[in-house]
C-alpha cells in the first residue's frame, strides 16, 4: 500500500509539472509580441549601458593621457603649454567627462602659470566632489597656496586651520609652516611664532628645520622690541 502511495505521489508531481509547463508555453504563445518587445527593450538597455561604460572609460583614459602629456611637456614652473590646457578643458566638456583628476591637475597648472583665481575654482571643485581624502587634501593645500598668492591671507589661514582637524592628514608639518608664514605675512607675529615653535618641537628632523629656527629667532627679537 505504501509503495502504491509513493507511485501515485510521484505521478501526481509529474502531472503537475507537465501542466505547469503547458500553461507557461500557452501563455508565451498568447503573449509572444509583448514578451518579445520587453526582451528587445531589455537588450537595448543592456547594450546601451555597456556602450556608455566603454565610452566613459575611453574618455577618462583620454583625459588622463592629456594630463600626462601636459606634465611631460612642462619644462618649468611657468612654462605650461596653454594648448594642452585647452585640450583638457575640451575633453571635460564632453558628455560624462567628469574626471576629478583633471580638476586637480588643472588647479596645479593654473597655479604654476600664475592664474590663481582659476586655480581656486578648480581646487574648490575637487573639494566639493566625492573624491578620495588624499585628493581633497592636495586640493586644500593648493587652495591655500592660491589664496596666499592672491594676498588673501585670512582665507588661506582659514583653509589650513580647517584641514588640521582631519585625522588622516599626512603633511601636518607643512601646514604648520604655511600657517606660520601666513601669520607672519599678515603681521600676526605672535601666532606665527607659536606655529614655528610647534614645528621645531614636534618635527625637529625635517629638512628645513634650521630655516624655521631662524624665522622663530627673528620673530622673538621682533616681539621683544
Amino acid at each position: 500500500m505504501s509503495i502504491y502511495s509513493r507511485i501515485n505521489k510521484k505521478k501526481l508531481k509529474e502531472d503537475e509539472f507537465i501542466t505547469a509547463t503547458s500553461k507557461a508555453v500557452t501563455y508565451i504563445r498568447k503573449n509572444s509580441k509583448p514578451i518579445t518587445f520587453i526582451i528587445l527593450i531589455a537588450f537595448i538597455l543592456a547594450t546601451s549601458w555597456i556602450g556608455l561604460l566603454f565610452y566613459k572609460d575611453k574618455l577618462n583614459k583620454d583625459i588622463n593621457k592629456e594630463i600626462f602629456f601636459i606634465l611631460k611637456e612642462t619644462k618649468s614652473q611657468t612654462d605650461v603649454p596653454q594648448q594642452k590646457i585647452a585640450n583638457l578643458k575640451k575633453l571635460k566638456k564632453k558628455l560624462f567627462g567628469n574626471n576629478i583628476y583633471s580638476n586637480l591637475y588643472l588647479g596645479h597648472l593654473y597655479y604654476r602659470s600664475g592664474k590663481y583665481e582659476d586655480a581656486v575654482n578648480e581646487y574648490k571643485r575637487v573639494m566639493e566632489s566625492k573624491s578620495s581624502p588624499l585628493m581633497k587634501q592636495n586640493a586644500v593645500m593648493g587652495l591655500g597656496y592660491s589664496y596666499e598668492s592672491l594676498g588673501k591671507y585670512k582665507d588661506a589661514i582659514s583653509v589650513f586651520l580647517k584641514i588640521l582637524n582631519d585625522k588622516d592628514i599626512s603633511n601636518k608639518e607643512e601646514i604648520y609652516i604655511s600657517l606660520g608664514r601666513l601669520y607672519e605675512e599678515s603681521g600676526d607675529y605672535k601666532s606665527a611664532l607659536e606655529k614655528y615653535q610647534f614645528v621645531i618641537e614636534k618635527f625637529p628632523n625635517i629638512r628645513n628645520i634650521e630655516e624655521i629656527k631662524e624665522k622663530a629667532k627673528n620673530l622673538k627679537s621682533i616681539s621683544t622690541l
